[in-house]
């Protein structure tokens, strides 16, 4: 299997998610949370969607683990390490131990790239922590 690496560009979008996951008050075992992004501008479409669970695991010293859950016609794997790595851009700050299960979504054949899947999994993470969304491009 061969996967393109994914580079996140850090704005202060980024930054201000990163202070607000790293603040966020983890108290439950889990949490559901999930990002979609449909846009359509001058011809050019997006569409993804991320369908996320976050575990918090309290004895793990700050480790985060990974779980692809997802069926090749929901999301295909080659979006795999676009959602990855943009959580992991958000949480690296964070000293709290978590296993992130990516459990579903929705793809479009034409329609859906790399950042389409890039901003839903942004969206997912800022919906769970409260970050002020209207502030995502």
């Amino acid at each position: 299997m061969e996967f393109l690496l994914h580079r996140v560009v850090l704005d202060s979008s980024y930054e201000e998610l990163i202070r607000a996951f790293s603040d966020f008050e983890f108290s439950e075992e889990s949490y559901y949370c999930e990002g979609k992004i449909k846009q359509q501008s001058s011809g050019y479409c997006k569409y993804g969607e991320v369908k996320i669970i976050v575990e918090n695991k309290r004895n793990w010293n700050g480790g985060k683990m990974f779980s692809w859950e997802v069926a090749d016609d929901e999301i295909p794997v080659e979006y795999l390490d676009v959602i990855v790595t943009t959580i992991k851009t958000i949480v690296y700050d964070s000293k709290k131990s978590f296993k992130f299960r990516i459990v579903g979504g929705s793809h479009h054949v034409v329609d859906s790239h790399r950042r389409s899947f890039e901003m839903a999994t942004f969206r997912a993470i800022s919906n769970l922590v409260g970050f002020d969304k209207t502030k995502v491009q």
